[in-house]
């Protein structure tokens, strides 16, 4: 017997993100998902005390989950997102974003005859872009942009 628990998000606080997510995930709003989902904000990850607190009255488990512990080598890093890669591009996933981008907005700008709007578009794309590469997220707005079609 170990003491274990359901980890669904990384902090007690992370509850209302998840919640949106799983909105998203399954096509409800914040409303109706609470009928859908089964979990509460206790499913995170939990410190050794709370586990401890949770567990007390069944000490051997806490004994084996320690034993299986030290066992194991796992490092969590905090802070650090791990993105997925866009996997239909075989070259840059900037390039192919900016290319995607841009085609789109040769498309819906061609209605606009004022060159002062579209040379302010064209602007705020730019700077969007840039940040986007900077912060190197391209693959997940590609990813978003599948999600959405």
């Amino acid at each position: 017997m170990v003491a274990t628990n359901k980890i669904l998000f990384f902090n007690k606080e992370d509850f209302f993100l998840h919640k949106i997510r799983s909105s998203i995930y399954y096509g409800y709003s914040l409303k109706k998902i609470s009928y859908f989902i089964d979990y509460t904000n206790e499913y995170y990850f939990k410190n050794e005390k709370e586990m401890c607190d949770l567990f007390s009255d069944i000490s051997v488990s806490l004994l084996n989950t320690v034993k299986i512990s030290k066992m194991c080598n796992f490092l969590i890093k905090k802070k650090k997102f791990f993105l997925p890669k866009y996997p239909y591009i075989k070259n840059s996933s900037n390039l192919y974003l900016k290319k995607i981008v841009f085609i789109n907005f040769r498309k819906k700008i061609s209605i606009l005859k004022n060159k002062l709007i579209k040379k302010k578009y064209l602007f705020r794309i730019k700077k969007e872009l840039n940040i986007i590469f900077k912060l190197k997220i391209s693959d997940y707005f590609l990813i978003v942009m599948d999600f959405v079609k």
